[in-house]
């Protein structure tokens, strides 16, 4: 689903993206431990219907941490070709540095 989503963006993502570490990706993933654990419980005592809920957000939550650092590691100065038709429709130039630091804060 992650790569299917990096088409999506208006920007390349940086090839190192996977290795970008943030602080929160470790809160998420303790959550997802702690959330497989559940997981694993409910299907031992044969609640299978809420073990198949947790399961589920268990894949949006990963999905969720892989999408985050995606936006993290969008790179400004590699707009995809959507992007650039869309900055020459509307007369904006993609390399003034007062537009990069828009799109950063964004």
């Amino acid at each position: 689903m992650v790569q299917l989503k990096k088409h999506d963006f208006s920007f390349e993502v940086k090839d190192e993206w996977r290795n970008f570490y943030l602080p929160e990706c470790d809160d998420v993933d303790n959550i997802v431990n702690n959330t497989i654990e559940t997981y694993r419980i409910l299907k031992k005592v044969g609640k299978f219907k809420e073990a198949e809920m947790v399961r589920e957000k268990i894949k949006e939550t990963k999905y969720a941490k892989e999408h985050l650092k995606l936006v993290m590691n969008l790179d400004f100065k590699r707009p995809t070709e959507k992007m650039l038709k869309l900055a020459r429709d509307n007369n904006i130039d993609l390399e003034s540095q007062a537009v990069l630091n828009e799109f950063k804060k964004l």
